[in-house]
């Protein structure tokens, strides 16, 4: 059961964190080059939802890496267990 829960965080959930990242700071950046009359009314710029989302995105991926690390020792102590 560990092992199918450290295979899921890294092979599957991480990537597609960063891929949800990846795909709407692209779609920001899009909007922003079709659209940018809507992007010089606020006083921020236009990347600065990229930028939180940037952090927002960090904070998953470090929360991400330490389950699959507890994971991983969990996993490590177990197979001392075994006869």
């Amino acid at each position: 059961m560990i092992r199918k829960v450290k295979f899921f965080l890294a092979h599957i959930l991480m990537p597609c964190t960063v891929g949800v990242f990846i795909g709407s700071a692209v779609e920001r950046w899009l909007d922003y080059r079709n659209h940018p009359g809507l992007y010089e009314i606020s006083s921020a710029p236009w990347y600065t939802q990229i930028l939180f989302n940037g952090l927002i995105t960090l904070g998953i991926l470090l929360l991400e890496q330490i389950l699959f690390l507890l994971f991983r020792r969990w996993d490590s102590h177990s197979d001392r267990d075994k006869p």
